[in-house]
């Protein structure tokens, strides 16, 4: 609806700067090292930005290597509860099961904090 949600989430997550103020994230200051801030937030944006080339397993495997926390087991458990393929690839997927992926991914690494903007568009 305009109200600026999506680009207070980008401007938390450092996508884009911020003409002036400050943002606080688990009390910390957003322009701290924005990599450790990274680890204990969990997103899911409207656009995931996964590849379309990838299936899941190998999201899964480009996660691992991206969180310290990753959770194998727990990414496993949800791409099973929520019914999703694991050979099927990105591009193929419902936007429905694109959400899900995003969500499972976004999960999956023990995040303290879960950001989810219009996460529930295509359920």
């Amino acid at each position: 609806n305009g109200a600026g949600k999506s680009t207070t989430v980008r401007l938390i997550l450092d996508m884009i700067k911020r003409d002036s103020g400050s943002i606080k994230i688990l009390g910390r200051s957003s322009t701290e090292n924005i990599s450790d801030i990274k680890e204990d937030i969990g997103v899911v944006l409207d656009e995931s930005g996964i590849p379309d080339c990838l299936n899941s397993k190998e999201v899964g495997k480009i996660m691992k290597n991206t969180f310290k926390n990753w959770d194998d087991a727990y990414y496993n458990l949800l791409l099973r509860k929520f019914d999703l393929p694991a050979g099927k690839k990105f591009k193929e997927f419902s936007r429905g099961m694109k959400m899900k992926l995003a969500i499972a991914a976004a999960m999956s690494h023990n995040p303290r904090l879960l950001i989810l903007d219009e996460a529930t568009s295509g359920l």
